[in-house]
């Protein structure tokens, strides 16, 4: 088996931790920068649809729910931003910001089979 390059997504300026796939083909990138990029390819070419700004720090971890509509963020400035947006044409708007103990903060995978985001403090964010 081999594997080819079929694009190369530029706009960070800072590396890129984690990346994550939804159901519509979209990618969501997280980077160094503070920032989670949301990129979709149309017209066979690859394009970033929506910069998510609202970390201070580092963006480590990034999942989407089943329906590729919720997408939680997680970063080193002790915060997870959940997005959401009411359908595919529509741009993600913040609609939480949780705060954190310090620490690692990761999420299960797929974020999809549990429809919850437990902090380190054991407390539960519905995604429903």
């Amino acid at each position: 088996m081999s594997l080819k390059e079929v694009a190369c997504l530029t706009g960070h300026v800072d590396r890129v931790w984690c990346v994550a796939w939804n159901a519509q083909g979209e990618l969501a990138s997280a980077s160094g920068d503070g920032n989670v990029r949301i990129w979709a390819a149309e017209d066979g070419k690859w394009r970033c649809k929506q910069v998510l700004k609202e970390h201070e720090r580092t963006v480590r971890n990034v999942a989407f729910t089943g329906d590729g509509n919720t997408l939680a963020c997680a970063s080193f400035d002790a915060t997870i931003s959940i997005w959401q947006r009411a359908s595919p044409a529509q741009e993600y708007e913040m609609v939480a910001c949780l705060e954190v103990c310090g620490g690692f903060v990761s999420f299960p995978y797929p974020l999809a089979h549990n429809k919850s985001i437990r902090n380190p403090l054991h407390k539960s964010l519905s995604l429903e």
